[in-house]
């Protein structure tokens, strides 16, 4: 069984750390703590070991991330939590695929919020056949060399713009950052960077940032010619050539199904209104002189209404599809861009 955030076994302990811990320019924030198959009452020695493992300038831990984020997500949470460090931990206790002994695991991933949300590595411990108190006494070492994977290189602040705005898709280094536009820092060095947006061609640009040297980019995007940009819905579609034929089938078939229910209605009461007589009171007794016949009159308006009442439907429909079909014959297809950020429970583990 896998939890996602021991939130209230951090909420309880906030009260503790908080005390003594300094604000630096460098904090670390722990963001998402996951265990797997860790009996629950070592879920709380293991997360009180492992927040005491952590160096004082780090966060308040009052706030642990419900999903998994990508590159973009730790960015705004780094911003949130003003850490420029943060940590991901997974804890399991599980069979070794090596020799099948039962063992504690714990890995650690470290990100740079203001480089982007960039990894800046792993790292992780084995502890075949320890106890608890065995393998919570090993986090402080794995916290140290974590720790040391953060160089603290320079970052740069980056904004992208596109020509005309869009809502386009970014990717930067390959790694997908959200949408533009974009105003964040990333580390300095080249970057390479990618926008596609519905209806455009792909652009991309390569940029080189300076430390603390500002980089605008802004990047021209230019029409596919298959798939136009999507217009404004609330600016009607203007048409040119000869006018929709399917209007007079419209006509012609509202005025027939009207014709055709009307003679249906008529025929079905002249039906009904067969076999009745002409009678008038005579004195005491009813004389009745002649029988009334309407089932021919009737039933030919039956069959002649049913008859247009088909025909009117019959010409609607078609009318019906040839207006579905007409956007089709302008080429004016339409493209949807889906954009997930990465999997970190598939790829952070």
């Amino acid at each position: 069984m896998r939890a996602i955030g021991v939130v209230a076994a951090l909420l309880a302990l906030a009260s503790e750390v908080q005390a003594g811990r300094e604000v630096g320019p460098t904090r670390l924030a722990l963001i998402r703590l996951d265990y797997e198959n860790v009996e629950e009452k070592d879920r709380a020695e293991t997360t009180k070991a492992l927040i005491a493992a952590l160096p004082k300038r780090s966060a308040d831990f009052d706030f642990l991330s419900p999903q998994v984020l990508d590159d973009r997500g730790r960015i705004e949470l780094g911003k949130r939590l003003a850490a420029r460090l943060l940590l991901e931990v997974r804890v399991w206790h599980d069979r070794s695929p090596d020799d099948g002994s039962i063992e504690w695991v714990a890995r650690m991933k470290i990100f740079d919020a203001e480089g982007g949300g960039e990894a800046l590595g792993a790292d992780e411990i084995h502890c075949a056949g320890c106890t608890r108190e065995r393998f919570v006494a090993q986090l402080p070492v794995l916290v140290t060399k974590i720790l040391a994977l953060d160089k603290n290189e320079p970052t740069s602040m980056l904004n992208i713009r596109t020509n005309p705005p869009v809502k386009g898709l970014l990717r930067i280094d390959r790694r997908a950052m959200g949408w533009v536009p974009f105003e964040e820092r990333l580390f300095v060095g080249t970057h390479q960077i990618e926008v596609e947006a519905e209806g455009y061609r792909l652009a991309s640009s390569e940029v080189v940032l300076r430390k603390g040297v500002p980089a605008d980019v802004m990047l021209t995007l230019q029409p596919d010619g298959v798939n136009p940009p999507n217009r404004d819905p609330r600016v009607p579609k203007t048409t040119t050539g000869t006018p929709n034929p399917s209007h007079p089938l419209r006509i012609a078939g509202g005025v027939l199904l009207g014709i055709g229910l009307a003679g249906v209605g008529a025929g079905a009461g002249l039906l009904a209104f067969n076999g009745h007589q002409d009678c008038q009171l005579t004195g005491a007794l009813y004389q009745c002189s002649r029988t009334f016949d309407s089932t021919g009159g009737g039933a030919a308006l039956v069959a002649i209404g049913g008859a247009s009442v088909i025909a009117g439907i019959v010409m609607l429909i078609v009318d019906a599809k040839a207006a579905r079909a007409q956007p089709a014959s302008t080429g004016r297809a339409q493209r949807t861009l889906r954009w997930t950020g990465v999997d970190l429970a598939r790829s952070t583990f």
